[in-house]
């Protein structure tokens, strides 16, 4: 194991904040809150030389969680490379990640701070007649963080429907399997 010709104060210190605080870091999750974001390729070049607490610690931290969750086996291979000493290999290697995962870190980071997902909840009669009017209800279904949107009614039968509490009439005798997915303002959705 050589000595690193290449930046990699992301990783040391993200690693060792992500061993202390596994999924529990209050600090990392209010850096997203309060705006100061960067890049993968930002967090990627980081040093100790006049960079701050947040982008050293934290947002190391953030993305090592990130690779960690969503990509462990780059980081695996990125591992192989710098065990080996092959610091363009691994030079190249974070960059294509800067490329390839920029826009999902942003998405991942916003999913973290978020309340989560909505709570989806079905309201309705679970009998009725052939042709008789049924009335469903969405709301119960609720999102901690924000708003329900959006939904969409899957009756069983074929028919679907967006309203938040819609009637619906069978046109046979059976059993239906009647399915709720609710988006929240926040793009994310929940199935009853």
């Amino acid at each position: 194991f050589g000595h690193p010709t290449e930046k990699v104060v992301w990783w040391s210190e993200g690693i060792a904040e992500y061993i202390a605080n596994e999924k529990d870091n209050q600090a990392a999750l209010d850096t997203i809150r309060d705006g100061s974001t960067y890049t993968l390729s930002e967090v990627f070049e980081t040093t100790y030389d006049g960079f701050d607490v947040d982008r050293i610690y934290r947002w190391g931290y953030l993305a090592v969680r990130f690779m960690f969750e969503r990509h462990k086996d780059d980081v695996n291979q990125m591992l192989v490379e710098t065990r080996q000493g092959n610091w363009s290999n691994y030079k190249a290697t974070i960059n294509q990640w800067a490329n390839l995962y920029q826009s999902e870190f942003e998405q991942w980071q916003q999913s973290l701070v978020s309340g989560g997902a909505p709570n989806a909840v079905i309201t309705a009669n679970n009998e009725g007649k052939v042709g008789e009017s049924i009335t469903f209800s969405s709301e119960n279904s609720t999102d901690t963080d924000g708003q329900i949107v959006s939904v969409l009614w899957d009756f069983g039968d074929g028919t679907a429907s967006t309203q938040t509490q819609p009637t619906h009439q069978y046109g046979s005798e059976g059993q239906y399997t009647v399915s709720l997915t609710v988006t929240d303002n926040d793009g994310l959705t929940a199935t009853a």
